[in-house]
């Protein structure tokens, strides 16, 4: 219900958090651009086993995932 939710959006939040501290470093170390198409690899792969898993505990791992990937686009996009 409402509590399997709210700890997908928590990991998803804490993914985002995390990839606040170490983004810019890793947009340094690699590039704006090989980071760019990395994060958009994964966000498609992890888009895919959100997709196919039914357990909770891999869509909230799967999530955590995402805020991370998902920041890191955003990061080296911007």
């Amino acid at each position: 219900g409402y509590a399997v939710a709210s700890y997908h959006f928590a990991a998803w939040s804490f993914g985002s958090v995390l990839a606040g501290f170490v983004g810019d470093g890793i947009c340094r170390r690699f590039g704006r651009s090989a980071t760019a198409w990395f994060a958009s690899l994964l966000v498609s792969l992890e888009i895919a086993c959100l997709i196919v898993s039914s357990n909770s505990i891999h869509t909230i791992t799967v999530s955590f995932l995402l805020g991370i990937s998902g920041a890191l686009l955003g990061q080296s996009l911007f």
